[in-house]
């Protein structure tokens, strides 16, 4: 929606209502990297050379 739809439907008296699709809060990128960490403990051949990266090093 862009402003002039915004302020077209808030003059009339309509409430405008957005919702973010882009999942960027905190929160939710949390919960995505718990779920990235989750697939990668079901990934047998994941092996990382680097220590920072192996699945018990994630979830320190």
């Amino acid at each position: 929606m862009t402003e002039e739809e915004k302020q077209a439907a808030s003059s009339e008296g309509k409430e405008v209502v957005e919702i973010s699709a882009s999942q960027m809060s905190f929160t939710n990128r949390i919960a995505n990297f718990d779920k990235l960490i989750e697939l990668l403990k079901s990934i047998r051949e994941y092996t990382p050379n680097e220590s920072d990266l192996t699945v018990t090093a994630l979830t320190t």
